[in-house]
Formats: C-alpha cells, sequence, structure tokens
C-alpha cells in the first residue's frame, strides 16, 4: 500500500510496498509517485498513465488495466494489479491518495499452467477420436440444433444483463435476438436502422475473423458498443456470437435523438427507451467479453466434436480386422499419453488401463480387465460424500461425449480420495452401434490448491483494504473532531462571558417593556414574546457550550427518578399535537445521582423527541428497575427517525441537522450520563421514530 499527498508525493509506504517497488519509506518520503511506482503495459512496453493521477483528476475509485508491469527500483518487473482510491476531508476535498497493489506472478503462473493441461487434454482428445477432418460447406445449424444454440444463448444474456445474438458470416442472423435493448428494437424496427445494423454486425464480426479473437467498438448506428466472438471449426469460420448494445461510450441523449431523426424512428419513444436502459461500465463489458471468447470457443469445440462424429459415421468400417487394428493403435496411443486413460466394452467393463491410470485407481491392467468400471472407477461428490454415476454409464446410455461435474473425488483402491476431472467418449462401429467407451481423466490435486490459494489470497487482500480504509476514515474523524473540541474549549469561556452580558440587557430591556406596555398593541406583545423565546433559546445554547467544554463532577444526592422527570414535563412547554404518554414504574427506587444534570440530560432528551415530531406524535416515558444493576429509562417517540448514516454521529459534538442549536444537547447528555457511571444508547429507523435509553446505576442500596 503508498498513500500520497494531494501532489502525489509519497506520504507512506507499508512494508509489501517497499519489498515490491525496492524504495524503502524513508528514501522515498516526499518523491514524486511516478519516481516510486514505474508502471508500464506488459506488451506495448510503454508507460502507463498512473492510477492516482486520474483518482486526483476525477476523484473516483479506479483500477489497473490488464498486463500491467512494475518496474522495481532495480529494474527487476514485477505483474500487478491496483486500485487506487481518494482521501478526502470532511467537506469531501480530495487531501490524498491511497494505492493497493499486489504482485501476481504466481497467480499467472498458475493460471498460464491450467490454460496448457486443459488444452493438451483437448489436443489428445480430439487426436484420439478423429484425426483429419475436413470442413466443406457446412453451417453452424448443421454441426448444432438451433433450439440448443438458443437456449445457449439465452442462458448467457440473462447471465450477464446483456444483448446476444448469434449470425452468419454476412451479418444475417441465426438466433432469435436475447434481452435486446428497446431502444435497439426500435432502430431494428426502422428499415434503414436494420439494414445498418446487419452492416454493423458483419463488419464486426469480419474483423473478429482476420484477427481470430474478439473485438469491440462502436457500432456503426447510434454509438452503443458491441462485440463480437467468431465460430471457428476446422479453421473455418462459420458464424459469429455478438453482444453489446452498451452504452460504456457515454452516448447521450443528443445523439440517441439525432439518429432517430436519421433513420425515421419516433424520436420521443427513442428518448424514453434511452432514459431506462441500464448503464455499465467498460470494465464490467469487457469481462463478460472474455468469457463469451470461452463460450464461443466451447461452440467452436461442440460443433468440431459432432462434425466428427458425423465423418466417422461416413468413414467407419465394421470389419473384425479393421477394429482389431483399431483397437491395437487405440490401445497403443492410451498407453503413451501422459493423462489417466481407461477403455472399456459395451457392457462397461474394462478392456484397457493405462500406467497413469493403474497408479490414480490403483489397480493393475491384468486384475482390473473384465471387472464393472464401477467398481475400478469409484466415484464419489467431494461434498455430499454420495456416488455419482460413472460417465461411462452415461456415455453407453446416450451415446455422447460427456464430462464429470465438479468437485468429483475418486476413491482409489487403497482408498486414497483424489479430486479429478474426465471427459468420457462413445466407440462407436460403421453404423453407429456403441462397441466401447474411452475414459479420460487427471489429478486435479494441484490445480485445485492453486486455486484455493489464489482464493485465499484475494479475500485476504479485500479484507485488508476494507479494513484499512474503514481505520484511515475513522482515525480523520476522530482528528477533525479533536480540533473541532481543541478551538471550542479555548472559546467557551471568553465568548459564554461575552454573550451573556449583552443577553442579560437585552433581557431586562424586554422585561421592563413588557411591565411599561400595560395594553401593548398585537404586533408588538408578539415581537415581545418571539425576543423572550429567542433569549431562552440563546442561554440554552450557551450553557450547553459552557457545560460540555467545562469538565465539572457530578454532585451525587440521594433523588428519586420519577420525580424529576414529572418536574421537567411540568417545566417543559409540550404542543398541543404531542401526547405523552407516562409509563413510570410504581416501585422504583431512589438512586445516588446529580438531579440538576438529571435535570438536563431529560430535558434535552425531550426536546429532541418534539422537535422529530413537528406533525405531532406521541412520547412514551418509562422507567423500570433492573435487579442488581440500576434504574433504565427509556424515551420513545413517533416521529420521523434517524437515518442510518447519522446513527453514529447523533452524539457527536457539534453534529445537528436541525436549523436552529449548534449541536451540544445529546453531546452533553451523553456527557453527564457517563460522568454518573451510566450509558446512554439510541436505536432508530426513518418512519418509525427514535428510542433513548439512558441505564444509571444504583450507586446506593434501596432506602427502607
Amino acid at each position: 500500500m503508498i498513500a500520497t499527498d494531494i501532489k502525489s508525493n509519497i506520504s507512506f509506504l507499508n512494508p509489501v510496498a517497499e519489498s515490491i517497488t525496492g524504495w524503502k519509506q524513508e528514501e522515498a518520503m516526499g518523491k514524486p509517485l511516478e519516481t516510486i511506482f514505474n508502471i508500464i503495459n506488459e506488451e506495448t512496453r510503454k508507460r502507463v498513465e498512473n492510477p492516482i493521477a486520474r483518482v486526483l483528476r476525477e476523484g473516483i475509485v479506479v483500477g489497473l488495466a490488464n498486463h500491467t508491469i512494475l518496474i522495481s527500483k532495480d529494474g527487476k518487473e514485477i505483474p500487478i494489479t491496483d486500485s487506487g482510491a481518494p482521501i478526502k476531508d470532511e467537506k469531501g476535498n480530495i487531501i490524498g491518495v491511497v494505492l493497493i497493489f499486489r504482485d501476481i506472478t504466481e497467480r499467472r503462473k498458475a493460471e498460464e499452467a491450467l490454460r496448457e493441461s486443459e488444452e493438451r487434454l483437448k489436443i489428445k482428445l480430439d487426436f484420439i477420436l478423429s484425426p483429419d477432418i475436413e470442413m466443406g460447406e457446412v453451417a453452424l445449424t448443421d454441426l448444432i440444433d438451433l433450439d440448443h444454440l438458443q437456449t445457449i444463448q439465452d442462458a448467457f444474456a440473462k447471465a450477464n444483463g446483456i444483448a446476444s445474438l448469434i449470425t452468419d458470416t454476412d451479418g444475417n442472423p441465426i438466433t432469435k435476438a436475447s434481452n435486446f435493448c428497446k431502444v435497439c428494437e426500435i432502430i431494428r424496427g426502422t428499415k434503414k436502422g436494420n439494414e445498418q445494423c446487419i452492416r454493423s454486425d458483419k463488419i464486426l464480426g469480419n474483423k473478429a475473423k482476420v484477427l481470430m479473437k474478439p473485438i469491440y467498438e462502436e457500432c456503426h448506428s447510434c454509438g452503443f458498443v458491441d462485440a463480437s466472438a467468431p465460430v471457428i471449426v476446422s479453421g473455418k469460420h462459420v458464424a459469429n456470437w455478438l453482444i453489446g448494445q452498451s452504452n460504456v461510450m457515454g452516448v447521450d441523449a443528443k445523439r440517441i435523438e439525432e439518429y432517430a431523426r436519421k433513420i425515421g424512428a419516433n424520436v420521443e419513444e427513442m428518448l424514453k427507451a434511452y432514459s431506462k436502459m441500464e448503464q455499465s461500465s467498460l470494465e464490467h463489458f469487457e469481462k463478460v467479453l472474455d468469457l463469451l471468447w470461452i463460450m464461443a470457443k466451447e461452440l467452436s469445440t461442440i460443433s468440431y466434436n459432432n462434425l466428427k462424429l458425423a465423418k466417422s459415421l461416413e468413414n467407419l468400417k465394421v470389419t473384425e480386422k479393421k477394429l482389431k487394428e483399431s483397437q491395437e493403435w487405440l490401445s497403443t496411443t492410451l498407453m503413451s499419453i501422459g493423462d489417466a486413460v481407461i477403455a472399456t466394452n459395451k457392457e462397461g467393463n474394462a478392456l484397457l488401463l493405462n500406467p497413469i491410470a493403474e497408479s490414480l485407481t490403483g489397480w493393475k491392467q491384468d486384475e482390473a480387465i473384465g471387472k464393472p468400471i464401477e467398481k475400478i472407477f469409484n466415484i464419489i461428490n467431494e461434498f455430499s460424500r454420495k456416488s455419482i454415476e460413472n460417465p461411462i454409464a452415461r456415455v453407453l446410455r446416450e451415446g455422447i461425449v460427456v464430462s464429470l461435474t465438479n468437485h468429483t473425488t475418486l476413491i482409489s483402491k487403497d482408498g486414497k480420495e483424489i479430486p479429478i476431472d474426465d471427459c468420457g467418449a462413445p466407440i462407436k462401429d460403421e453404423k453407429g452401434n456403441i462397441i466401447g467407451v474411452v475414459l479420460i481423466f487427471r489429478d486435479i490435486t494441484e490445480q485445485k490448491k492453486a486455486k484455493e490459494k489464489l482464493k485465499k489470497y484475494s479475500e485476504n487482500l479485500e479484507e485488508m483494504v476494507t479494513e484499512r480504509t474503514k481505520e484511515l476514515r475513522e482515525t480523520q474523524e476522530q482528528l477533525i473532531i479533536k480540533e473541532k473540541l481543541t478551538v471550542l474549549g479555548q472559546l467557551a469561556g471568553g465568548l459564554g462571558h461575552e454573550l451573556r452580558n449583552p443577553l442579560g440587557a437585552i433581557k431586562n430591556a424586554a422585561y421592563f417593556l413588557n411591565m411599561a406596555l400595560e395594553q401593548p398593541e398585537p404586533e408588538v406583545k408578539e415581537t415581545l414574546e418571539i425576543l423572550n423565546k429567542e433569549i431562552a433559546t440563546s442561554e440554552k445554547i450557551i450553557n450547553n457550550l459552557l457545560d460540555f467544554t467545562r469538565s465539572k463532577p457530578p454532585i451525587l444526592q440521594n433523588v428519586n427518578i420519577n420525580e424529576i422527570i414529572e418536574e421537567e414535563l411540568e417545566r417543559t412547554i409540550i404542543p398541543k399535537n404531542i401526547e405523552i404518554v407516562s409509563q413510570l414504574s410504581d416501585i422504583l427506587p431512589h438512586i445516588l445521582a446529580d438531579p440538576v444534570q438529571l435535570v438536563q440530560i431529560f430535558r434535552n432528551i425531550v426536546l429532541n423527541a418534539i422537535q422529530a415530531m413537528p406533525e405531532g406524535g406521541r412520547l412514551f416515558i418509562k422507567s423500570e428497575v433492573i435487579s442488581g444493576e440500576g434504574v433504565i429509562i427509556s424515551f420513545a417517540d413517533t416521529g420521523m427517525g434517524i437515518p442510518e448514516e447519522n446513527l453514529k454521529k447523533i452524539f457527536d459534538p457539534l453534529f445537528t441537522t436541525k436549523a436552529k442549536g449548534i449541536g451540544l444537547g445529546l453531546a452533553v447528555a451523553k456527557t453527564f450520563v457517563e460522568g454518573q457511571g451510566g450509558t446512554i444508547k439510541l436505536k432508530s429507523e426513518v418512519g418509525n421514530g427514535s428510542i433513548f435509553t439512558v441505564k444509571l446505576p444504583f450507586h446506593l442500596k434501596e432506602e427502607k
């Protein structure tokens, strides 16, 4: 982690940042971030804009793009990921930036090893099942059922919340559109708009074909972002899988309006549809595109495998000699490859185990031949511990290529448990009759460890970032409060004296005016009442200010809580639209407390409740005894409630949401309660009122 000031100069490096950058905190302090955090693009080798510059410019949380390399002080190149976030003061002004980053070298090695292993498995399976397949004039729907394509596309679009369509190489739809937004439906509903959409799809698809990978760009209509992944079967481009209709390039309402007029669409309808479009980030769109590429390659693989099976049906000859030669060739091949292989007959009995299969299952080929595959290949679910249907049984039943589900565990002959994945495929004669099954599987113990390690590392990093951010925010808030209290303490004494003198003069003048004017005019009488009310408010603010800043111990006396509450309610002006519901306990004992402070505590809570019910309501005041602990007094109003974001601040000095007052009433109440060894708590929900609960200890046994 690295922190900077507003000028992007280093203010902090943690030990991990020192290790990765090669800079010690002492030598890095005050230096420009670019000197310490030197990053380039792995592929272009060009310098990458530092994320902190963007945070300071835009005031948002940002992350690095993929393929970012950090060059350390000693020239070492380290692949990293990171995110940067602004540090703000209480007014929302940015005062610095915190940058969190990590070395992803090991994660990339694990991912690359996983990809290579998967590719090797596919190549081996392809070679075993059908070499040298030629495409000819074949369309995607000749290889995959249209309903199956539609189901896959619909599920993908629904899961990612994005529009999706599969077209031929000329941009003509093969499937029905999934999750299309209303704006694009309107566009395609016009002749000119539909022609431009098809043209745009074709152009994008051809670019993806040339590059042999997915790409995205602005569509040639209204500027939304579309992407295309090519479906390639045996080297031939047969279809395009398109996603898009995402507004990640900032298309505004003006451009929508102009395009609607251009293609002859209803402008008002287009703008209304545009206003309801879901917004998405380019980063999210790129992640969906990565998944699309995986899905498109899977379509290519399924199509290729289906093509191979069709070609096999055309070319397979049923002769005993050919079958024997094929079996011998298959046996030799299976024995030589690096994954475990088991072959069975059509009854599901073992015919062949290669050395890897012998090692994983614990069965030698000689003792396994002729035995049911369930005995040799015993598999269960890792979590439920229940037996899983053997894939060979399904291949024999359905005649298709099948794979194990995730979390499959092989139990070997000696009871050892090994996590595996596998693929089973039928062996057929020239008439398409299944004469056996080949099963390929491998031990994925190390792969699982790598994944779990990556997952744990990511979770820990997220927790660290969250916790550190919380600590920084809380520290910043405490510093601000301490600064305010310091100034408050310095000003309180002198300010109280300076205000009380003129306030006393004003109060006396108002009193003599009231005495001198026996029958004042209504306007004069109303003015005098307002004057007296505002004088009382000013005196309350001054008293709260002095009470909070002058630390004075409570003067403890033997008091009756109920009497203090009742006397305070008599002195308080309760609006006519507010009902006081008294639920004071008749068996409340006397306690040792400061009656003057208790009056101020209860007065501040009651006034706060009254202010929370401008339209009227009820205030329930309840007192009760907690055996062996003390007395609890609760004040429950039916007011507007307090927003969640303000609950933690409600007792902070100088925090207020009211037009009048300086936010010291509840802070004073909390100070007085805690000074007498008690606690004050608040529960509140917006729209359902608030409950203040004051708990005071006995300090003295009950009087008899």
